[in-house]
């Protein structure tokens, strides 16, 4: 299907929390499967893959070429990473990344992923520091093949698909023009 539609990345997630040597195996299948496609690793705090360092550590286990890391700026934000946690020697895994924003105040740990689904804000509403999670990537010289923008927000929504995609992309392109005009 991929082929079909001139697809050439895809992302993954893992919802359920196996063993790291289980999922790399898996992951590695899936890589062996699609050898002529770039896979992006999705790490989520309320996954199996939970944050950056985990992501890697499965993609060096993995031993596939093809895959990388796909760098979610909410995802980020709810796991509580460091914006010094990305060095320029981790630039080389990261092949996609996603903006968007997110409340201050999360939703239970347990519910988690209720918010990711239903309440994220698009970028510059909210309490990421945008601005400096574009520096981090900027300063490690990531050099993402994509660059998305996900924001999954039902109170947006219901104001009809043409308005979610006319004001997530002014957003979008304000925080670019402010902190990443080169990419633009």
């Amino acid at each position: 299907m991929c082929h079909l539609f001139g697809v050439e990345h895809v992302n993954v997630a893992l919802m359920e929390v196996d063993p790291l040597t289980v999922i790399a195996e898996k992951l590695a299948q899936l890589c062996a499967r699609a050898q002529d496609l770039i896979i992006a690793v999705e790490p989520m705090p309320y996954s199996g893959i939970p944050d950056f360092a985990t992501a890697k550590e499965l993609i060096q286990q993995s031993q596939a070429s093809n895959v990388g890391i796909l760098l979610d700026a909410w995802h980020w934000f709810r796991a509580s990473q460091t914006f010094s946690e990305l060095t320029a020697e981790d630039a080389r895994y990261i092949v996609a990344i996603q903006l968007n924003d997110a409340y201050q105040r999360p939703y239970a740990s347990a519910i988690l992923r209720d918010e990711a689904m239903h309440d994220r804000l698009a970028p510059g509403d909210g309490a990421i520091d945008l601005a400096t999670f574009i520096t981090m990537v900027r300063k490690a010289d990531v050099q993402p093949a994509l660059i998305g923008i996900e924001v999954v927000n039902d109170e947006l929504l219901n104001e009809g698909i043409e308005t979610t995609a006319n004001y997530t992309y002014e957003q979008t392109a304000k925080v670019l023009e402010n902190h990443w005009i080169d990419i633009i």
